[in-house]
């Protein structure tokens, strides 16, 4: 069995899925697909507080939240300090308002390595410096690299102060 197609039907196959048209047609059949899948993460939503799109990239989330929290932590009328933040790197104590001072140099330490950490490098200046050709292809790496190790060293003061995360 041979299928003849005349010019007319080609012509006019090729004018539907060509172009706009055809791409239309594609995007709309893939929103049609993904419908159940979106109804399914609603519902996590509403139920969990998440849903599991969460996963493709849950660093970024975390991160974006931890970052939400700290600046509110921040900006919030505390009632205290914690001790271990009034005492200076020589071990000498701190006055109360000198405390309140480094614990919220602290707190914005973390929040800028979380930041650090979250965004895309080629977000960062020393990738656009790179491409302007400004910098070399080392002096970006290097500037990278410094850059991480200070965001890491930032972020660690979480850890390390988390059980100081209260009001």
């Amino acid at each position: 069995m041979q299928i003849n197609f005349t010019k007319e039907f080609l012509k006019d196959w090729e004018k539907l899925f060509s172009g706009k048209w055809y791409y239309r047609l594609v995007r709309f059949i893939k929103f049609v697909k993904r419908i159940p899948k979106e109804i399914k993460w609603a519902f996590q939503r509403v139920f969990r507080g998440y849903d599991d799109t969460i996963y493709w990239n849950l660093y970024d989330y975390l991160g974006r939240n931890i970052i939400k929290h700290l600046k509110n932590f921040r900006d919030s009328d505390r009632h205290g300090t914690p001790s271990n933040a009034c005492i200076d790197d020589n071990g000498k104590e701190l006055s109360t308002e000198e405390g309140e001072k480094k614990w919220l140099e602290i707190i914005n330490k973390m929040i800028a390595g979380f930041e650090g950490m979250i965004i895309d490098p080629v977000d960062k200046e020393p990738w656009k410096l790179f491409q302007e050709k400004k910098i070399s292809r080392e002096e970006w790496i290097k500037r990278e690299r410094e850059e991480a190790e200070n965001n890491k060293k930032n972020a660690m003061l979480f850890i390390e102060y988390f059980q100081n995360l209260w009001d």
